[in-house]
């Protein structure tokens, strides 16, 4: 009853022109999707340990300021006839 109506040349080869375009297109884009790789750097472990060093000897540093602001505290807190240390156990209290 109904016949569909012939297609033209023009149309197909419109069509089989997009899709080619289209394919190209996900061709080109594709790389820009996926995530750059990442660069493996060599660790220098000389390096890291001298940098460790000299974070270890700070830190001591500011220990060691640290103990001497809290030995300064106490003596100056303690009262006037009181003993600044207390005696070791077991030793004499003569």
């Amino acid at each position: 009853m109904y016949s569909d109506p012939p297609r033209s040349n023009r149309g197909r080869s419109l069509m089989v022109l997009a899709a080619i375009g289209g394919l190209f297109a996900l061709t080109a884009l594709w790389p820009l999707s996926s995530p750059p790789q990442a660069q493996a750097q060599v660790p220098d472990s000389g390096a890291q340990r001298a940098a460790m060093l000299a974070e270890l000897r700070a830190t001591n540093q500011k220990l060691a300021e640290i103990a001497e602001i809290l030995r300064e505290i106490r003596t100056n807190t303690a009262p006037a006839g009181a003993k600044t240390a207390a005696p070791a156990r077991g030793a004499d209290p003569r």
